[in-house]
């Protein structure tokens, strides 16, 4: 197993030799210092340090940053600043968050597809032990599946497979910046799905949840089949990870222990390595000084769902360290804060991009959406998932359009402030619901235009290309 201690040395040194860094915020790059990133990666041993450097990306505050702004999209925060673009579902093509992550991302997959590029054309005896070489292009690949799919969900009409609005997609190295037009939604999908598949059948197993491993490939796959609505195929992959898991990930048996031991955490599939404060994903300290839980969520948690002529509360309340009352831990003067990012000192917080809860979850939903799902076996995920954060179970009487809602409204709980899942959620739900009974302004009152639920492309980047690049309609 690689050691991320061995490569934190040398990532100064891969900024400068293997920087990607963006002149203009185009979707393309132009770096500051220009050594031959040809023949930057010549051996194992600076294939190693080119794929520690995309790691190293993952603590980036940009990123952090963008988690929260996707939460503010959603139900689940309020601002002690006041509502901004995010807020109210209304980010401007000028929006410097809008803009960082689009060009970070792009950082991102230059840097893999030079992994990919460069590893490719080497050979084992370049230094390489065992299938190392090809575990090298694969997680690679992992990222710039995650990354393509995160630009998608935010930048695209991820929700249409029929759509042509995609994202741009970059598959080879760049040394400049190089215009190119979006590709369709469904064009998108396909390559993060191969990237996908390349990553589950070359990544090695792993324990380390800050290490691309093959559960986390298997398990992004299945949310990704989720999104695209492939259920039957999103329900198996997910049961795949939750049974093939047990030796490897588990579920914690206290949910508090997620947040106590962060990266560590025994089912958390992947989230960044931070060693010391410097490294610190900024999330918490965001959560920490400028948000809270909103009205909204606690509402969510507080009703109960009628079942067979009884009420089932979203969550227990009664027990004190219930999920939602760990939401609202007193923290002095600054009020009630959540309590997930609350870690100081030698224990920093990170950025959850996938744990195996969420995994439960996707089973539940995609079982229960599939042509002839299992009701049931949905549900004994669902619960599952209650159970161990010690709400009541929800009983077999339930039916299929009660069992979606309530997997909707176990994920806010579950996941909540984690990512803006549950933003992602409302989406889908509408565009699935064939009756038109499900709206996402009737969660969020403000989400009223639907040209809105995504973000614009940066006003520069669609300059820059003249115009090969398109805009989202609405803005």
């Amino acid at each position: 197993m690689k050691n991320i201690y061995n490569h934190i040395s040398i990532l100064l040194m891969l900024c400068c030799a293997f920087s990607c860094e963006v002149a203009n915020d185009l979707d393309s790059f132009e770096p500051e210092f220009v050594l031959d990133a040809e023949n930057a990666i010549k051996d194992a041993n600076s294939a190693e340090s080119a794929l520690t450097g995309i790691y190293a990306v993952m603590w980036s505050p940009t990123l952090s940053s963008v988690a929260v702004a996707n939460v503010r999209m959603g139900i689940t925060v309020s601002s002690l600043f006041g509502p901004d673009e995010f807020d109210v579902n209304n980010p401007s093509v000028d929006n410097g968050t809008v803009a960082q992550f689009y060009t970070i991302s792009y950082d991102v997959i230059n840097r893999c597809n030079w992994v990919i590029d460069r590893v490719s054309q080497l050979s084992d005896s370049d230094g390489f032990t065992g299938n190392r070489r090809m575990e090298i292009i694969a997680e690679a690949k992992f990222f710039r599946a995650l990354f393509n799919f995160y630009l998608l969900r935010r930048y695209g009409q991820f929700y249409d497979l029929d759509s042509e609005y995609g994202i741009v997609l970059k598959t080879t190295p760049s040394l400049e910046s190089v215009a190119e037009p979006r590709s369709t939604v469904g064009q998108s999908y396909d390559l993060i799905l191969s990237d996908l598949d390349d990553a589950i059948a070359n990544v090695a197993p792993t324990t380390d949840p800050y290490y691309v491993g093959t559960s986390l490939a298997k398990g992004m796959k299945a949310k990704v089949l989720l999104y695209m609505g492939d259920f039957d195929a999103a329900a198996d992959l997910a049961k795949e990870v939750i049974d093939n898991t047990s030796d490897i990930f588990e579920l914690e048996q206290i949910y508090q222990n997620i947040f106590v031991e962060d990266f560590n955490s025994k089912e958390v599939l992947y989230a960044p390595f931070s060693r010391t404060p410097d490294q610190a994903i900024l999330t918490g300290v965001q959560y920490t000084f400028a948000f809270s839980a909103s009205p909204s969520f606690f509402e969510i948690a507080e009703n109960a769902t009628v079942i067979g002529g009884f009420p089932f509360p979203h969550d227990n309340l009664a027990v004190p360290i219930a999920r939602t009352n760990y939401m609202r831990l007193p923290l002095g003067a600054f009020g009630d804060k959540i309590g997930k990012f609350l870690n100081f000192g030698d224990q920093v917080d990170t950025q959850f991009h996938l744990r195996l809860a969420e995994v439960y979850l996707i089973h539940a939903e995609a079982e229960a959406r599939k042509t002839g799902g299992n009701i049931i076996e949905a549900l004994g995920s669902l619960n599952t998932i209650r159970l161990r954060g010690l709400a009541i179970p929800y009983p077999p009487l339930v039916t299929k359009e009660q069992l979606l809602e309530l997997v909707r409204i176990e994920k806010i709980i579950e996941l909540a402030v984690e990512g803006g899942e549950e933003f992602f959620d409302m989406i889908r739900y509408e565009n699935l619901d064939e009756t038109g009974a499900f709206k996402v302004v009737d969660q969020k009152s403000v989400a009223s235009d639907p040209n809105k639920y995504i973000w614009p492309i940066p006003r520069v980047s669609v300059e820059v290309s003249n115009g090969l690049v398109k805009q989202n309609p609405g803005y």
